[in-house]
């Protein structure tokens, strides 16, 4: 019974720590995109990268994320805002 209420006690504080850096992510995301996303006319000469969110995950936040988490996040904060992410990022 005490093994049980460990564990369960050890997942819930997993799940609430990935909760909160998941959110840091997002957070870095949208301030990545709306720093470089600010004035339509010069959207066509931006371009958004994956490097550019891990390195604000970890000046702001102190979270250092892979290069796959951060271009997953970066295409899916560009769908959820309405903007075609082949548009804006690179290659």
């Amino acid at each position: 019974m005490l093994r049980y209420l460990r564990d369960r006690r050890r997942r819930t504080a997993q799940a609430r720590e990935a909760e909160h850096h998941r959110r840091i992510v997002i957070s870095a995301t949208d301030t990545v995109i709306s720093r470089v996303i600010r004035d339509p006319i010069e959207v066509e000469f931006s371009k958004l990268y994956p490097a550019d969110v891990q390195r604000e995950c970890l000046e702001s936040f102190g979270l250092a994320i892979p290069e796959d988490c951060a271009n997953e996040f970066l295409i899916w904060r560009l769908h959820f805002r309405g903007y075609n992410p082949r548009y804006f990022m690179r290659g």
